[in-house]
């Protein structure tokens, strides 16, 4: 066959094929229209000529007599079916609006009252005095808002829309195209009801990853700023003046939802991620310096468990159905990467770059060990029980102890990483929380029965000592130089049986004093009044002590604030 044949042919196929994709968008075009009660011909649908029609005479489209009336709206989106943004406020040219608006990054709702600017097509108005308005979807989502005028409606009923070239409605068809295998309906008016998009999808038919990758975060943009030193730094939080001079200091005024502590050859550094936004940020305790590293958004995170010299970090947050626990693992790096770890995990914890977790397996549990990014992933547990709290002590033992209650018998095991053999280290202790020393020697605990009691337990010598003031392990940190110092918020007021369990539902806070606690000889001493000294009431939990042990790094339960305390001074 000569290359004039194949020639022909493959125009002669292209030709047939782009038939079959101008009627297969005429079609689709067609029923969308005949199913809001109009009709599309062939001159419309290729926009040949002013396709203006049923302006009412007399009434110019520019005109309108309603210009004073302000609508309000309400609209969805395709996630809960709010928008934070609009208002609803109408344009001078009429009390209805087709409009976009922004709701946590995802376009697609209308009825915001903003109509977007766009350069590169003709304009398109939809007036109508009664109020009402459309919005389209651009990504999955289509909304529509329904308004009424405080002044009243028109009687005239304007409706105006100017012409497009072939190339934008070409424009317009491939936008629909692949708005069928992304998900999104193209241009598809809104209902108003709240959640879904709109219109057929390749992506929703055939299983192409499914809604799982539905809580896979999203991105944002960064603002960036200028400190007095020229240096780049990003959205500091300037409520705060950060001065590295004072012993206590407050790092940030947001809710954090985790705290990662490392150090440089220059000092020590903390970095925490926002629960409402999971943005980054990155604070030098040895200067004033602190700067946004993270451009990743996770709204509503609940919990970031940091790990691998604070580079990497594992987000926990509800998925798209409200109970599915979805946890994500985000490495901050010059090049910001992430990748999905299981789904309703119980419990994590970490050790430098090593990772624990417990998850749900039927009625019972499974506890998996793994590299901080997701692989060597190795079962080391399996037990019935899954109300289980974990800790990794060492990179040779992992320590699981049932949650606390009240007159409850607790238990804890140590279970070896590289084999999943466990031994019992307490058990039959009531209400029992603990903490066990890097070392592996010792383990504070807390019994509650008639009421609290704070304990060391030797593991060698199989014997516990009473401790003074009473505090809860999840307040402690264990020295790793001196296995012998343990660090504890200590509440301020007495507490009882109870005292646990109604603070870990939040019917209750604490104000705290930094303790130390010598185990060798048996004494504790006052290192500092958190209230006098910031002038709030301070609930620690999370504590973390710096690799130098300079700093103790923690987060206020109370506002969610995080903060440090030089031991040094």
């Amino acid at each position: 066959m000569d290359k004039k044949k194949i020639i022909i042919i493959i125009f002669g196929t292209l030709a047939v094929l782009l038939v079959l994709f101008v009627f297969f968008m005429y079609t689709i075009q067609s029923n969308e229209a005949t199913s809001a009660g109009k009709s599309l011909s062939f001159r419309d649908f290729f926009g040949f000529g002013d396709t203006s029609s049923e302006q009412t005479a007399g009434t110019n489209a520019n005109q309108n007599t309603n210009s004073n009336s302000n609508s309000t709206t309400t609209n969805s989106d395709g996630n809960n079916g709010s928008n934070p943004i609009g208002n609803g406020t109408s344009t001078p040219n009429g009390s209805g609006t087709t409009a976009s608006s922004t709701s946590g990054g995802n376009s697609g709702t209308s009825g915001s009252g903003y109509k977007p600017f766009n350069p590169l097509s003709t304009t398109t108005v939809s007036q109508n005095n009664s109020g009402s308005s459309s919005g389209s979807g651009s990504s999955g989502g289509s909304g529509g808002g329904t308004g009424s005028g405080q002044n009243g409606s028109n009687t005239a009923n304007q409706d105006k829309q100017t012409s497009k070239s072939i190339l934008q409605k070409l424009g317009d068809l491939w936008t629909s195209v692949t708005g069928i295998f992304t998900g999104g309906s193209g241009s598809s008016s809104g209902s108003g009801s709240s959640g879904g998009s709109s219109g057929f999808s390749f992506k929703q038919f055939f299983p192409f990853g499914g809604s799982e990758t539905n809580n896979v975060p999203a991105t944002s943009t960064t603002t960036k700023n200028t400190t007095g030193n020229g240096e780049e730094q990003t959205d500091i939080d300037s409520s705060i003046d950060q001065n590295p001079e004072e012993r206590l200091r407050k790092l940030s005024t947001e809710f954090v939802a985790g705290i990662g502590v490392y150090n440089t050859t220059n000092g020590t550094l903390v970095r925490h991620v926002e629960r409402a936004t999971g943005h980054v940020y990155e604070t030098e305790l040895f200067s004033a310096q602190q700067r946004r590293i993270s451009n990743t958004t996770i709204p509503l995170l609940y919990e970031a468990i940091w790990g691998n010299d604070a580079k990497t970090f594992i987000a926990q947050y509800l998925g798209t159905d409200d109970t599915t626990i979805s946890s994500y693992i985000i490495t901050v790096a010059n090049k910001q990467r992430g990748s999905v770890l299981d789904t309703n995990i119980l419990s994590v914890s970490s050790l430098k770059d090593n990772l624990f977790y417990l998850k749900q397996s039927g009625t019972g549990s499974v506890g998996i060990v793994s590299k901080m990014d997701g692989t060597s992933r190795k079962q080391i547990w399996s037990s019935p029980l899954k109300e289980l709290n974990s800790q990794f002590v060492s990179p040779q033992t992992v320590a699981l102890t049932t949650k606390p209650h009240p007159n409850v018998p607790g238990y804890m095991y140590a279970v070896q990483t590289s084999t999943g053999v466990f031994k019992k280290i307490l058990g039959n202790i009531p209400g029992l929380s603990a903490l066990m020393s890097t070392d592996e020697k010792r383990v504070l605990y807390l019994s509650q029965s008639s009421g609290a009691e704070l304990y060391t337990y030797s593991i060698p010598e199989r014997a516990s000592s009473r401790l003074n003031p009473v505090t809860f392990p999840e307040k402690c940190v264990w020295s790793k130089k001196e296995p012998n110092i343990v660090y504890c918020a200590v509440p301020q007021q007495l507490l009882g049986a109870n005292s646990l369990t109604n603070w870990y539902m939040g019917g209750v806070s604490y104000m705290d004093d930094i303790w130390k606690y010598d185990l060798d000889d048996n004494t504790s001493s006052v290192v500092m009044n958190l209230s006098d000294e910031s002038g709030e009431k301070i609930d620690v939990i999370k504590p973390i002590l710096s690799d130098d042990e300079k700093y103790l790094v923690f987060i206020n339960k109370i506002d969610g604030a995080p903060w440090s305390l030089d031991l040094t001074q």
